[in-house]
């Protein structure tokens, strides 16, 4: 459905992007956007049914992102998710879950972004920061 709304960069559970214009709590006047209510609403039903909690968005490279937690202070402040990518993503871990960055000079806590392999183009990902 988000690969048909290539006008959309990110449908969220309470706002929607397009380009320069993001609408908020609820997305409203969703139509400049070109989004029908009953389409947003059928979004939110189906992160719903998936356990996306945040929402879907759209990289420059054709990738598309599926947020299933937000950051906060009970997670550490990551961001998990599965992502299309229809080209290879780097780094690869074995594990997200036991995945340690290592410390820097200017952190203990360095920000990352890692990726695991589910199969084809489908990986899942952890960011922090």
């Amino acid at each position: 459905m988000f690969a048909e709304d290539t006008r959309l960069t990110a449908v969220g559970r309470n706002w929607v992007r397009s380009g320069t214009i993001a609408l908020v709590s609820p997305p409203e006047k969703i139509e400049r956007v070109g989004l029908t209510r009953e389409r947003y609403d059928r979004y939110v039903k189906i992160f719903d049914a998936l356990g996306i909690e945040a929402g879907v968005s759209r990289d420059e490279k054709g990738g598309i992102w599926f947020e299933t937690t937000r950051p906060s202070l009970f997670n550490g402040d990551t961001r998990e998710g599965y992502v299309y990518s229809p080209s290879p993503l780097t780094p690869l871990v074995i594990d997200l879950e036991s995945y340690v960055p290592p410390a820097t000079d200017d952190s203990p806590r360095p920000r990352f972004l890692v990726f695991k392999v589910l199969k084809g183009n489908w990986y899942l990902f952890k960011n922090s920061g």
